[in-house]
């Protein structure tokens, strides 16, 4: 197991068992004895764990969220078809102007056949 992992496995541990206020706490220290880095790094997770205060959010923020999560969640799963009807609209009114241009090309190709027979 890399460094880096090794070290993030144990200090989550180690976090678990802070917030846990496990008394059955293995000496990681003991351990693991050739990481000389970690003890600094468990004491300091234990001064900031001390540092820190409990945070609870106020219910109307989480009644707002649980609200909003669900809003989000059935809109998701029910899209609304008014993209389905911007999507036509655009091809309707290209249809509708490009049959006017061919139209439009019809009728002054006869226009200049009828001209070319009847020179004035």
């Amino acid at each position: 197991m890399p460094y880096k992992n090794f070290i993030t496995e144990v200090l989550s541990a180690h976090a678990d068992q802070l917030l846990n206020k496990n008394d059955r706490d293995p000496d990681y220290v003991r351990l693991f004895p050739q990481h000389r880095d970690l003890p600094s790094l468990l004491s300091l997770a234990a001064q900031v764990k001390s540092a820190l205060e409990p945070v609870a959010p106020a219910a109307t923020f989480t009644d707002r969220l649980h609200a909003d999560l669900l809003a989000a969640a059935q809109s998701r799963q029910h899209p609304q078809n008014s993209s389905a009807t911007l999507m036509t609209s655009p091809i309707v009114i290209s249809s509708i102007v490009g049959g006017l241009l061919a139209i439009a090309g019809i009728f002054l190709f006869v226009r200049n056949q009828m001209q070319q027979k009847n020179p004035v």
